[in-house]
């Protein structure tokens, strides 16, 4: 699991670890990553707004998972969302409040993927020019 948020389009908060629960489905992996991100962007959101630092609108989180995301918007209706946890339907209310907005990224252009997965040599040289780290 990693999620990398950038506010201003400088990276600021990142993380990226084993999840702690175990998932059947790969959806449901994706959807507990995407709730435990959502959870970490709105205590972000709070801080910079102790700060002064005021966001217009919601949080934008994307992920690269079509199942997560259909889930995340109506989790009632799917079979495989009865074997998640209560705690990770969380981004539920925060989506329905408009507090976060979930959108999709091509799993080419996830930069989370730098952390998280084996990549070839140009993908790799994409993310890294991204961070400006060459």
């Amino acid at each position: 699991m990693g999620y990398c948020f950038s506010p201003g389009g400088t990276i600021f908060s990142w993380s990226f670890q084993k999840q702690k629960t175990v998932a059947c489905l790969t959806c449901n992996a994706e959807y507990i990553a995407v709730s435990e991100s959502c959870h970490k962007g709105f205590w972000l959101c709070l801080f910079l707004n102790k700060l002064g630092l005021l966001q217009p609108g919601s949080t934008l989180l994307l992920c690269d998972n079509n199942g997560a995301l259909s889930l995340t918007y109506n989790p009632s209706h799917h079979a495989c969302s009865k074997h998640i946890d209560v705690r990770f339907h969380y981004i539920y209310k925060l989506t329905e409040d408009n507090t976060v907005d979930i959108g999709q990224i091509p799993s080419s252009d996830n930069l989370a993927n730098l952390f998280i997965k084996a990549l070839p040599r140009p993908a790799f040289k994409h993310f890294r020019t991204f961070l400006g780290l060459c």
